[in-house]
């Protein structure tokens, strides 16, 4: 997780990690913001606008041209820091888990469903 991110922050006090944020990027056209969390005692004292900022002023992150995040019930913070929403893109999730899962219920499958046609897949031949 860490090794595939271009910034990383940590916010400690006495030794406490008390907040983290991550970001990836290709440098140039796009960012994405991961991971921006607060310990719950220490939210509201500045730490996590302390955490965006060092996110989006370091190298990888300050030169893009957009800034993507997504937020389950932050937008409000996100907003006073300058972010807005899309109404020009949409979300769209991929559940790798359950494609993972069906995929190996394939694998051990000799037989499956193409559209209304029904195929048999040949036996294993080994090398």
């Amino acid at each position: 997780m860490l090794g595939g991110s271009q910034a990383i922050v940590s916010a400690w006090r006495r030794r406490q990690l008390v907040g983290f944020g991550r970001a990836t990027s290709d440098g140039v056209y796009r960012a994405v913001l991961w991971d921006v969390v607060v310990a719950n005692g220490h939210q509201g004292q500045g730490v996590g606008r302390r955490i965006m900022e060092a996110l989006l002023s370091s190298p990888a992150i300050s030169g893009v041209e957009r800034v993507y995040l997504m937020t389950t019930n932050g937008s409000g913070f996100y907003q006073q820091l300058g972010f807005s929403p899309s109404d020009t893109q949409n979300l769209l999730v991929w559940e790798a888990r359950s494609e993972l899962a069906e995929t190996k219920e394939i694998e051990n499958s000799r037989e499956f469903n193409h559209g209304s046609k029904k195929v048999q897949l040949p036996n294993k031949v080994d090398d």
